[in-house]
């Protein structure tokens, strides 16, 4: 995502297209065992936050571009983009990190 804005203008960005791919594949995927394994002993409840954490992402990722454009443009948004990405894995890495 960082790398979008100065490629834009070239026909590398069409490079991008495969990490993006495994990029969503991941943020598709993940969640749903991580939650059935957080929830192993709840059944419905994993199913329940998955909701929840899609409506929290979605706003997380509509705040970053609102301030990104509000403040600089499509470049900002694109690197404020990036930037909670790594807060949030570095935050679920902290959160989880007592787990076996």
């Amino acid at each position: 995502m960082v790398f979008l804005t100065p490629l834009a203008r070239t026909p590398s960005l069409w490079f991008q297209l495969i990490p993006g791919a495994v990029g969503g594949a991941i943020t598709l995927t993940l969640p749903i065992a991580y939650l059935q394994d957080q929830m192993a002993n709840r059944p419905g409840t994993g199913s329940d936050l998955l909701a929840v954490q899609k409506v929290a992402g979605d706003a997380l990722a509509a705040g970053a571009f609102a301030l990104g454009t509000t403040i600089s443009g499509y470049g900002l948004a694109a690197i404020l983009g990036a930037v909670v990405t790594i807060l949030g894995a570095g935050t679920l890495i902290w959160a989880d990190r007592g787990r076996p």
